[in-house]
Order: structure tokens, then C-alpha cells, then sequence
């Protein structure tokens, strides 16, 4: 027994015997044991064993879950075991509770619990893609993303920051003066390159394009790779079925990206960062280089943090909300609200670390024309758009009732994203839904489906903006 975690003294179970469960109460228990064991295993393969157990004994406990009658009761008894867990127990729990209730509490109470204390013993590797996981279940859940949960959520991700300035010992990264510095060189940065169809990507793409013809800089696009995007190496995380992003390992073997017919000097980092090694690298290329200034495209990049110290940096956020970031200077598209200056003034930043500006997106060429009969429409139907790659989160019971309540037979509302599964259950539950709704999927030409569309209507969200701006395009 560890005597870090005195609980486990609890459990009255030989490692042997670990598939047999005898109550509820063990079952608990051996889920607290197994997450422990995991994340205490130093050595590869024995950690890989304890992880799928812990996996393994997941699947079995939301089973029986949704079988049991008595649910309420088995969850607030895990909740009790889980509050004297440790971190591991505690991270790994509460996220499957939220996936298997979705109730906020859990994911809330987990967000506290890291800001208060965020697992000192990991490094800042798994620490800060907990965090990245934090601020997904944010993202993809506006209901979360209340003030309390931003606060913490700014603690956690500047405990990362200064653990990773420790470890870099940024008293020895000297910032090069504007003098020395090339003003005709910028470099652009973004933690995740996907896609022309992805809308991050395409702003980044769109910031160098600008650079490049109308201020005549040269540039270098970096993706950081920051986003979780190993699945090998996820299971590291003390995290009930972890977040993964998107990598295209092709774009590792280019050496630039031709845009709009630029090519754009461009380099990817693999996908394990943040990587000190890494990092370094690019921090003496960087004080090689010499660029006049950085462009971030989103927050919470580590890497950049450490940027600011050798050149100035500028974060782009990519929503309406600000960008998490302790460099110089962040770009919003709004105008500064009162929770805004609140959040700067936790940050120990004045109001003028933020300035309001537009931001501008190319829209992507129409490739062909779809028929209204051709997606199941007569010429008199007024066609709702309905566009997002989280539809499976963000279309909630409120939203379809409000589609459920319309009365006029014309109205319908098509789909375009991933939202194939829960579609597909919502029509057999209800005919009518059926019947006012189509569902088209995902496309590469977005404009085609658009131009029939005669409203957008937009479920609350962060995010998800580019497909507003094509039907006002």
C-alpha cells in the first residue's frame, strides 16, 4: 500500500482477485484501487496492464449502472469514495461520471479540485492536457463556461506556465530588442492545422496570406501541435475516455503550404508536445530567426508563453471569448465587457493588453449545385440551417423542442455536421421530428447546401462561427 493514499488501506482486495465483484461497495473500490495502481506504475508495461484493468472495470461499473434501480444511491456513494481519493482517483472518476450523467456538477467539481490542486507530482505534459481536456468540456458545453469555472480554469493553466518557465529557467531567455530584430519576417503559430474546412486553419492560413501580399513580410507557419492527438500515449491521462484532436502526419513531409497560390513556408511538430525538447529547439530558432513579432492563433499555448520572453506575441482568439494567454497582446473581436476586464485584472493584465478588432475569413468557393428536390424539399420549403462539427453536444432537449413546437409545415431545419447517431434515435422516438428536420451530414461544399438555406439558426455555443459567416457571405 502506497502511504501517500491511507484510504487503500480500505480495500480488502488481493491484486489475484481482481475481476471478482461481490457488491457494489467492492466494485467502488476496486475502481478507486485500479486508478491508483495505473497512475502510481511507473514501469510502461505494467502501467499499461493496471490502465486497461481500470478501463476494463469502467465498462463493467457503467454496465451495471444502467441496469441498476437504484442509480442515485450507487453515484452518491461513488461521490463520497471518490472525495478521499487522490488526484488520479478524483480525475479519472468525476470525468466518467460526467460522461455517463453529462449532469455539469462533476466536471465543475473537477475543475475546482485541479485549480486547488493540480496533481503537483505529474509533469507539466500530462498536466496541461488535463487542463486541454478541461477546456474542451468547456467548449463543447457553453453551461460550463460560467465565471467560477473560467477563473479556476486560469489558475490551473498558469501553474502549468510557471512550472514550464521553471523548468526552461526563463531568467536566461533574453528578449531581442525591436533594433535587432528582422520588421520583414513574422511568424505564425496554431496548436492544431487540419484543414481549408477547418475554421482555425483557415484563419491562420488567411493571417499569412495577408502578411504576405498586402504587408510584404515574410513568413513561417508553425503548427505547435499542442492538442492531444496520440492515441497511444492518451492513456497516460488520468482521464475517463481523454479528448483527442486532430494531426495529419502527411503535413510532416511539407516543407511549405500552398494557399490561394502562395507558398507558405511551413513546418509541423510531432505529436507529442509539449516537448521540451522541442521546444528548445524552436526557442534558438527563434532567437536565430529573429522575427519582428508572433502571431498565435487561439490560447493556451505553452509554447508561446515561453515566446513572449524572447519576442513579442500576439494571440488571436478565435471566439468571442478572451483567449487564455499571459503574453503581450491578444486580439478579440468584440469590445470589452465587464467579466472581461474582470478576468484580465485576475491575470494581472490592464485593458490595453486587449485590442478590438475585426476578424476577417476567407469563404470558401461553391463546388456544385444541389437541387431542393435532390435533398427531399419542395420549392415552397423555408430551409433552416443548422451547422456545426459538435452537433452531438450542442443540440440539446431545449433545442428540439423549440424545432417541435413550430407549427407551419414549410419550416424545416437540415442538419450539416456529424450528428448521424443521435439523429437517427430522435427520429425513431418522434415521428414529428422526422418530419420538420432533414439530416444531410458532413460536406466539403458547405455554400452548396447554404444557398437554399433561409435562416441560420445556432444553438448555443463557443465557437462554430464560420458557418454563420458563409450563410451571411
Amino acid at each position: 500500500m502506497n502511504p501517500k493514499f491511507p484510504y487503500i488501506q480500505e480495500i480488502h482486495m488481493q491484486e489475484k482477485n481482481l475481476t471478482v465483484i461481490k457488491s457494489i461497495q467492492e466494485q467502488v473500490k476496486e475502481l478507486l484501487f485500479l486508478s491508483e495502481k495505473a497512475f502510481l506504475t511507473k514501469e510502461l508495461e505494467k502501467f499499461v496492464f493496471w490502465r486497461n484493468a481500470c478501463d476494463n472495470a469502467y465498462a463493467d461499473f457503467s454496465k451495471q449502472l444502467e441496469q441498476t434501480q437504484n442509480q442515485e444511491k450507487v453515484l452518491t456513494f461513488f461521490l463520497e469514495a471518490l472525495s478521499k481519493g487522490s488526484f488520479y482517483a478524483q480525475s479519472f472518476g468525476l470525468t466518467f461520471l460526467y460522461e455517463f450523467t453529462k449532469e455539469n456538477r462533476y466536471i465543475e467539481m473537477l475543475i475546482k479540485r485541479l485549480a486547488n490542486d493540480m496533481g503537483r507530482e505529474e509533469d507539466f505534459y500530462v498536466r496541461y492536457h488535463v487542463y486541454s481536456n478541461m477546456m474542451y468540456y468547456c467548449f463543447a458545453n457553453h453551461s460550463l463556461f460560467s465565471m467560477e469555472n473560467r477563473m479556476n480554469l486560469d489558475r490551473i493553466y498558469a501553474g502549468i506556465v510557471t512550472d514550464i518557465m521553471r523548468e526552461f529557467d526563463v531568467k536566461n531567455l533574453r528578449e531581442i530588442p525591436a533594433s535587432k530584430r528582422n520588421p520583414n519576417f513574422v511568424i505564425v503559430t496554431i496548436s492544431q492545422f487540419r484543414s481549408e474546412h477547418h475554421s482555425p486553419t483557415l484563419v491562420a492560413l488567411d493571417r499569412c496570406a495577408t502578411l504576405m501580399r498586402k504587408l510584404g513580410k515574410s513568413v513561417l507557419l508553425l503548427n505547435l501541435a499542442e492538442l492531444y492527438s496520440n492515441e497511444a500515449a492518451a492513456c497516460l491521462l488520468p482521464l475517463y475516455q481523454p479528448r483527442l484532436w486532430n494531426y495529419n502526419t502527411d503535413y510532416l513531409s511539407l516543407n511549405e503550404y500552398v494557399y490561394q497560390g502562395l507558398h507558405i513556408p511551413f513546418f509541423q511538430c510531432e505529436n507529442d508536445m509539449p516537448n521540451s525538447l522541442v521546444i528548445q529547439t524552436l526557442l534558438e530558432t527563434i532567437q536565430s530567426l529573429k522575427p519582428a513579432y508572433i502571431i498565435g492563433i487561439g490560447g493556451s499555448s505553452p509554447s508561446m508563453e515561453l515566446f513572449s520572453k524572447i519576442v513579442p506575441t500576439v494571440t488571436l482568439a478565435t471566439t468571442n471569448e478572451l483567449a487564455m494567454t499571459l503574453g503581450q497582446l491578444q486580439i478579440l473581436r468584440k469590445p470589452l465587457q465587464g467579466s472581461d476586464i474582470e478576468i484580465l485584472k485576475a491575470r494581472g493584465k490592464m485593458k490595453d493588453h486587449v485590442v478590438v478588432g475585426r476578424m476577417t475569413t476567407s469563404l470558401l468557393p461553391q463546388e456544385k449545385h444541389v437541387t431542393k428536390a435532390e435533398l427531399g424539399l419542395s420549392e415552397t420549403d423555408f430551409l433552416c440551417a443548422v451547422v456545426g462539427t459538435r452537433l452531438e453536444k450542442e443540440i440539446t432537449e431545449e433545442f428540439v423542442e423549440m424545432i417541435l413546437k413550430i407549427e407551419q409545415v414549410e419550416i424545416k431545419f437540415i442538419f450539416i455536421g456529424n450528428y448521424e447517431e443521435p439523429y437517427r434515435r430522435l427520429c425513431e422516438n418522434n415521428p414529428n421530428f422526422s418530419k420538420k428536420t432533414i439530416y444531410y451530414g458532413e460536406t466539403s461544399d458547405l455554400p452548396s447546401i447554404l444557398e437554399h438555406c433561409r435562416l441560420f439558426v445556432n444553438p448555443t455555443r463557443i465557437g462554430g462561427g464560420y458557418g454563420g459567416g458563409l450563410c451571411y457571405g
